[in-house]
């Protein structure tokens, strides 16, 4: 039996398991291991519509999302390192907001919460988004900010050092 006729199709595309059927059946392949299983049950009309996605998962931070986003749309532009771990502003916020929900807090109360919560980060995306509408380069302030944590953290090293080379003069005899 012709299995590929079987299948529903458009009339201006070919699906992949009409071509799949037709190539088998037509003997220019070897056959899959699986078409075994295809060809033990009763045949039916494949309907490859059925498979779309229209039923889409709705996560319940979805809607929290949204509302941070109405609120800070600047958050979309924000850019996340692809080698990073760190999830987005908007989700850590919306993290913190629903575990505030979830230990009894309503949502507004969580929402205006969670942005006392995060208001350092949303003041420096706020402020990053505004460097570039005033014509301040996005690169360039990024490269600024990123200059001050290094300055501060070769700060910290050296105030280190400063303690450590204190507490090894402490700890010499005085007699030599």
């Amino acid at each position: 039996m012709e299995y590929w006729r079987l299948v529903r199709k458009s009339a201006r595309q070919k699906s992949l398991v009409v071509r799949l059927m037709r190539d088998v059946e037509s003997t220019r392949f070897h056959v899959p291991i699986g078409f075994d299983a295809m060809t033990r049950y009763r045949s039916e009309d494949l309907s490859l519509q059925a498979t779309s996605w229209r039923n889409q998962v709705d996560l319940p931070e979805n809607t929290y999302i949204r509302q941070f986003l109405a609120k800070y749309p600047e958050a979309k532009k924000e850019s996340v390192a692809l080698d990073s771990f760190s999830a987005p502003l908007a989700r850590r916020f919306v993290q913190r907001q629903m575990q505030l929900i979830r230990e009894g807090s309503k949502p507004g109360a969580a929402f205006a919460q969670a942005e006392v919560d995060f208001s350092q980060q949303l003041l420096d995306m706020r402020r990053r988004q505004l460097g570039s509408l005033f014509g301040a380069d996005p690169v360039e302030l990024q490269m600024q900010r990123e200059q001050e944590e290094l300055d501060s953290g070769l700060e910290a090293l050296a105030q280190q050092r400063l303690e450590a080379g204190a507490a090894q003069s402490e700890a010499r005899p005085q007699g030599r």
